[in-house]
């Protein structure tokens, strides 16, 4: 089993039904392994912080954790301000993205995500093995 698949399982045992997010190059193995879930419902947003937005609504609605997701670096950055909005409120809620190469800063993407993720008051998980994705979580009440 490869580690995208690995997290599209524990995604699933966790009891994701609803992912608000736009696909990018980034996370696109874990978003095709998401996609043949058949009890998920993928919501395409225009906005990757408009994914944010929804996922939070999601769980004002049904209290139910919000997952978004989006690509690496440029993707992530512009979920910043949905991020504060959601940890200054304390909805819990998941994001799953890609994380850039720490070693190329030439490459287009880069960006030091830990940083600015820790300054939204976001905790961050690394997933283990081979694969160089990052789970950013909202603080809960």
């Amino acid at each position: 089993m490869k580690v995208y698949q690995a997290m599209a399982n524990a995604f699933m045992k966790e009891g994701t039904t609803t992912l608000f997010g736009l696909l990018g190059d980034g996370q696109m193995t874990w978003w095709a392994a998401m996609a043949q879930q058949p009890n998920l419902k993928i919501v395409d947003a225009r906005d990757e912080g408009c994914a944010v937005t929804m996922a939070e609504g999601y769980y004002m609605a049904t209290g139910k954790i919000g997952v978004a997701s989006a690509t690496q670096g440029p993707g992530l950055a512009r979920m910043t301000t949905s991020l504060l909005v959601a940890a200054r409120s304390h909805t819990p809620l998941v994001v799953y993205t890609s994380k850039t190469a720490a070693n190329n800063e030439f490459n287009v993407q880069h960006l030091n995500q830990d940083a600015l993720v820790t300054a939204t008051e976001c905790g961050y998980m690394e997933s283990k093995g081979p694969a160089t994705n990052g789970t950013y979580l909202t603080p809960s009440i």
